[in-house]
């Protein structure tokens, strides 16, 4: 059997002897990226470290007038696209489902899905378009988030303007490189990363119909924070000024140890350093973990046919040993979206991190529920005050419509006016 051979090759012996019903994993071989495997392989001994001759990037600002001018006329031509990550779990929020199905609103629970949807909604209401968003998900929730979007109507957004793609998986592994089986016979597996985006996203048909609605840019977030400055006219404009392949966002840190991608230059080159690699140690600028991306560099980078490196990162999974359920530290393998700035034109603008950074990470602490539905409420009485000159009151817990973020003139004069008679306003 071919799955016999495949388990031989890679030096999985042990499996042949656990698992009676070799076809409940033939898809998962099929489908393992042999290169990817072969890598696996080779770095198990391999302890990665950081070279020499980093030192911090200090990003620049974006506020010239002429950003926002062409920013804004980028997206009235309807030249940006959006890819949303979403392949994360709930699980250390306590959450069963996907993350991006997580109620985080102050007022109606609003899942992070439908935060980011109505960003996307609004901001093509505002620039009278409609922006196509590709959802970038795991063989393990892909099939979730799409009934979620299903069952709630796609949020308002065009179910024709909404599509799902798949990250890759490769199978976790112990110290000597031996794979795991769960319960029902199957391999111990795990999405490999936001890096597989670049190929993914390439190689699936999502490529051949943005190219078809002339799509230029690609604005990229992660699912977990509902602050993203989503669509913000000056960053596009500083993207398209400076011909860049790639813009990122970046933010000051909290603290010297706060746990982030850290921005670095080095030959002139823009990079994002794991935090665990320098320590976090005199690297003041953090990674807010969204991008605008040129379509014409993922199609170069998509042409070469290459992936980026792969990362170990220990976890603890639960996996069947000796007929038993049972928790072991395994290595997990990752590719990261930021491996591919070497080979690309980057830069990374500052934000206010108050103004769009609030990432759910964890269900209590910096990065918790309850942070993150403080940092939500502060930017939306912020906002209000901003858009009408009015205050909204200091001891209730209010929630503002995304529409607030992409407003009209129109509406901006609606709520000079509007009695605020209650907490979500719309």
């Amino acid at each position: 059997m071919i799955e016999e051979l495949l388990l031989q090759k890679y030096g999985q012996r042990d499996l042949l002897l656990e698992n009676h019903n070799l076809e409940k994993i033939s898809e998962q071989l099929k489908s393992y990226s042999k290169d990817g495997l072969e890598e696996m392989r080779m770095k198990l001994s391999i302890e990665e470290t950081l070279s020499s001759g980093f030192t911090p990037y200090v990003p620049p600002s974006c506020d010239d007038p002429l950003y926002a001018e062409v920013g804004k006329e980028s997206l009235c031509k309807g030249k940006i696209g959006c890819v949303i990550f979403a392949a994360g779990k709930g699980s250390r929020l306590g959450f069963s489902s996907p993350k991006g199905m997580f109620p985080i609103s102050n007022v109606k629970k609003k899942s992070l899905f439908q935060i980011l949807s109505e960003k996307i909604l609004y901001a093509g209401k505002k620039y009278q378009i409609t922006i196509p968003v590709a959802i970038m998900t795991s063989s393990h929730n892909g099939d979730k988030i799409k009934r979620f979007f299903q069952d709630h109507q796609f949020f308002g957004l065009d179910p024709l303007q909404v599509d799902f793609f798949s990250q890759e998986n490769l199978p976790y592994c112990d110290e000597k490189g031996n794979w795991f089986l769960d319960g029902d016979g199957k391999i111990v597996e795990a999405a490999t990363g936001n890096g597989d985006f670049w190929h993914c996203f390439y190689e699936s048909p999502l490529f051949s119909k943005y190219k078809s609605l002339n799509t230029e840019h690609i604005f990229i977030m992660s699912v977990d924070n509902p602050l993203v400055l989503a669509f913000e006219e000056k960053t596009i404009g500083f993207h398209c000024v400076h011909k860049k392949d790639i813009t990122a966002s970046a933010i000051e840190k909290k603290e010297l140890h706060e746990k982030m991608g850290l921005y670095a230059q080095k030959d002139s080159k823009v990079y994002i350093l794991e935090y665990f690699f320098s320590q976090g140690a005199s690297f003041p600028y953090g990674n807010a973990g969204d991008y605008y991306a040129s379509f014409s560099f993922i199609e170069r980078m998509g042409k070469k046919k290459s992936s980026l490196p792969l990362h170990k990162v220990k976890k603890t999974i639960e996996c069947m040993q000796q007929g038993k359920n049972q928790k072991v530290i395994a290595w997990k393998w990752e590719r990261f979206i930021f491996d591919i700035f070497p080979f690309a034109d980057v830069d990374a603008i500052l934000l206010d991190r108050n103004l769009g950074f609030a990432p759910l990470k964890e269900l209590e602490g910096p990065d918790g529920v309850a942070a993150v539905q403080k940092a939500l409420l502060t930017r939306d009485r912020n906002l209000f005050s901003s858009l009408t000159k009015r205050n909204l009151p200091e001891n209730k817990i209010f929630e503002l419509s995304q529409e607030f973020y992409y407003p009209t003139s129109s509406f901006i004069e609606k709520w000079k006016k509007k009695p605020i008679d209650c907490d979500y306003l719309t």
